[in-house]
């Protein structure tokens, strides 16, 4: 009697050898995202490539506003001209450089910098500002004394008050707009000096700081922005122009 043969079987175990590569870097990527820092860390570095793309972007457009045509109207410090309608445009102030909103600059220190693209990568961490399950980027900076005590607040340019308001957020705040185009911030203020509509100098009281919802983990301190009054851009106060 012949004997039967049964099938053997050969692939008791399916092959990954065209796949090995693939399945361990999938591993790989799966221990990487079970980290808790890794979502804010990519967070802050695709944050970073974006704004880099969109200052850069605005960069090109302010160096081709800095240089109109020949036909554009240019002002000339100094000279008085006239405005379209025949009225004569007050002659510009001499130029001022802008100064800390601290009364004295050197009793208060940086406690959370402004968010900048080119900056490392712990001061980028530095200047995110983290709310619930919210990432926002710091564009403004914010001051405060070793010792946590209140300290005066000034006006970093000459302007007028345009707000004067006290938000559940940010807190007391005061806006101030100038001649050269911009508007400072001042939040988180626990005292007020001003009114809207008043006219202020350069280095005039604003008030004292204070604290906030927002950023309650710095306890008294000062959040400083500085815009264009235009577009509402935020801008570097190292950066900060001439009036």
């Amino acid at each position: 009697m012949s004997e039967s043969k049964q099938p053997t079987d050969v692939a008791a175990e399916p092959s990954f050898a065209g796949s090995s590569g693939r399945g361990r870097a999938a591993v790989a990527w799966r221990k990487m995202f079970s980290k808790r820092w890794v979502f804010p860390a990519v967070y802050v570095a695709a944050a970073a490539m974006l704004v880099t793309f969109v200052w850069m972007f605005r960069g090109e457009r302010s160096s081709l506003e800095a240089n109109p045509t020949p036909g554009d109207a240019s002002v000339v410090e100094g000279v008085t001209g006239e405005s379209p309608s025949g009225e004569a445009v007050a002659v510009n102030a001499p130029a001022e450089t802008f100064r800390s909103p601290a009364r004295d600059p050197s009793a208060v220190q940086i406690v959370r910098p402004y968010f900048d693209p080119g900056a490392g990568g712990e001061q980028k961490q530095a200047a995110v500002v983290k709310r619930e399950d919210e990432f926002t980027l710091h564009v403004g900076v914010d001051y405060a004394r070793s010792d946590a005590a209140p300290f005066e607040v000034v006006a970093v340019y000459s302007g007028k008050v345009t707000r004067v308001g006290d938000n559940p957020v940010v807190g007391k705040l005061v806006e101030i707009t100038h001649p050269n185009g911009y508007v400072s911030v001042y939040q988180s203020l626990g005292e007020i000096a001003v009114a809207e509509g008043q006219d202020v100098r350069q280095g005039d009281p604003i008030g004292k700081s204070g604290e906030n919802e927002l950023e309650r983990e710095l306890g008294n301190h000062l959040h400083f922005e500085l815009r264009k009054a235009e577009t509402w851009e935020p801008v570097h106060p190292d950066k900060a122009p001439r009036s």
